[in-house]
């Protein structure tokens, strides 16, 4: 955070000095890129590229005894085990952090996390049209 706040407090305070007009998400699958491009008031372009080393996504515990299975499942470089508030809760959680070597690495986890969701979803509609093909054929028995 100390450093955000020195590149924040070095830029001159300026109303509108720079306006985004487009972003680019990126990877060369080695590292994760976010490229930033700017258009100061004066006219001035400017293109700012992100590097982010870390590449990481983070999973909600339902139970902490299944940390190494999903380590195991996931085959993650290193992982954390972390207590944070999620996007649709007021409440704090456990949460896995499972830290990869590569983008694509991490790609083709979240990849496989999209499939099982799939497979769920496909598993719950067969479940309920199953169930209603029952009551429909009770409701016609009686």
């Amino acid at each position: 955070m100390a450093n955000r706040n020195i590149l924040v407090d070095s830029i001159p305070k300026i109303q509108n000095i720079f306006f985004i007009y487009e972003v680019v998400d990126a990877s060369d699958y080695k590292i994760y890129l976010l490229y930033l491009y700017l258009v100061c008031s004066n006219g001035q372009k400017i293109t700012i590229n992100i590097v982010i080393e870390n590449i990481f996504f983070d999973i909600k515990l339902k139970d902490k005894n299944l940390i190494d299975s999903y380590i195991d499942e996931f085959n993650s470089e290193s992982y954390d085990v972390i207590i944070k508030q999620s996007f649709d809760s007021t409440e704090k959680y456990d949460f896995i952090r499972l830290y990869f070597k590569t983008y694509k690495e991490q790609k083709e986890a979240l990849n496989y996390l999209k499939k099982i969701d799939n497979l769920t979803v496909l598993k719950s509609n067969a479940y309920l049209t199953k169930k209603k093909d029952n009551i429909i054929r009770e409701i016609e028995e009686y």
